[in-house]
């Protein structure tokens, strides 16, 4: 009796292995392209039952034919495309992630030794001409869940096509490339855009590092950053500004931030006058360089070294609005000091004399505000400075130079 039932067990597994090789064929066959009616809702329920049976899910063939399927339903969306008829941009996704992902273990499956120690493929050639096509779509399944804002899927799409290019069969399908120019960087650059967009920040952080020096650097740099302050973290901060100023010394953003770093934590500030001091020799004609340092010297108390860089910076850029409103400082704090000299003194006629005197510093400062506000209307440190630069000069609140400044620094807070 105990053989008898071992017997009908045995036969029972056999059936069922039977019947699950059979849901392979059969799925194959329906969306083979010699079927006159192929079912593509059939291949798939075939070929999803086979994968779950642990007789046919762990043979490469299974989840070749499972990646063909799906496969197929893609190709039928993009034909209905091609003929420019109503197709299923999501379908289309969704099927080709499927299609990549039971492509890529069976690329997996297929590459392990037989029952004789011995590895030969049958499908690794055939999957990866399935697989040349799918870097287009990755990318433009990405694209259509951006346009649907939602970001997460944009990544997750994303990620596929770059996951892709990390598989040694598809090297040179889906290149990694240096160049600021390739599909990849552009890819990479972008998902970490979007994972911004997404308020995901250590995805962002993820990709950056990954990108950083290889596409748009200066950005990369800045949002690389400015994610390390979003997660409060100043070590990892400083050290992304610092080694992208050591790059890239003309980074104009990466040497103010570094300038700021020293500056917001009390930090020497010494330290950040060496960077812009070898930066100036590198590039001796960067305006900003000179505007930075003399913003730096400015907070020292050394006011005529703030200005000479302040000069210079307007001989390299005569329309830097911070360098004007640092030269409007200057004369103004000069002002302001020989108004209180000019306190002191009993005669008349001198005391007349100075005070024209320091009007005319008045004057100046003035005429540096006005211009830091010709390039930046919108800088209101710099318009509460100019309305009570025209005060002191028309010790009248109705002069109509003092009103208007007034007003226009009212409007700008």
């Amino acid at each position: 009796m105990k053989k008898i039932i071992l017997t009908g067990i045995l036969s029972l597994s056999v059936l069922a292995m039977f019947g699950q090789s059979k849901n392979v064929r059969s799925a194959d066959y329906a969306i083979d392209p010699t079927n006159p009616s192929k079912n593509f809702e059939k291949a798939q329920a075939d070929i999803e039952a086979a994968l779950q049976n642990p007789e046919t899910a762990n043979d490469a063939k299974t989840w070749y034919v499972a990646g063909k399927v799906y496969d197929a339903v893609r190709e039928k969306e993009w034909l209905q495309e091609q003929m420019q008829q109503s197709y299923d941009k999501k379908l289309r996704g969704e099927s080709t992630i499927k299609a990549l992902d039971y492509f890529v273990k069976a690329y997996e499956l297929d590459q392990l030794p037989n029952e004789k120690g011995k590895v030969k493929p049958r499908y690794d050639k055939e999957i990866v001409k399935y697989l040349s096509v799918y870097p287009g779509e990755l990318i433009n399944y990405g694209f259509y869940w951006n346009d649907e804002r939602e970001y997460d899927k944009t990544i997750a799409a994303w990620e596929k096509y770059l996951d892709m290019a990390k598989l040694p069969y598809m090297k040179g399908i889906v290149p990694e490339s240096d160049a600021d120019t390739s599909t990849y960087n552009k890819v990479e650059y972008y998902t970490a855009i979007v994972a911004i967009q997404s308020d995901n920040t250590d995805k962002a952080i993820q990709h950056f590092e990954v990108i950083k020096d290889k596409y748009n650097i200066n950005e990369c740099y800045q949002y690389l950053a400015q994610q390390y302050l979003v997660k409060k973290d100043t070590t990892s901060y400083f050290n992304t500004i610092k080694s992208g100023f050591e790059k890239y010394p003309t980074n104009t953003f990466m040497l103010e931030s570094l300038v700021n770093y020293y500056v917001l934590t009390g930090n020497d500030l010494n330290e950040g006058l060496n960077y812009l001091n070898e930066a100036i020799k590198l590039n001796p004609n960067m305006a900003q360089y000179y505007c930075v340092r003399g913003n730096i010297y400015d907070a020292q108390q050394q006011f005529e070294k703030a200005k000479n860089d302040y000069d210079k910076t307007v001989e390299l850029d005569s329309n830097n609005a911070l360098a004007h409103f640092g030269l409007g400082k200057y004369y103004y704090k000069r002002a302001e000091l020989a108004m209180e000299r000019v306190g002191n003194i009993r005669d008349p006629k001198v005391l007349n004399t100075e005070k024209e005197k320091v009007k005319d510093i008045y004057q100046t400062a003035a005429g540096e505000f006005e211009k830091c506000r010709t390039a930046d209307a919108k800088n209101c440190d710099n318009l509460n400075l100019l309305k009570q630069t025209y005060f002191r000069i028309y010790q009248d609140t109705n002069n109509p130079k003092y009103k208007e400044a007034n007003q226009a620094w009212k409007d700008c807070r």
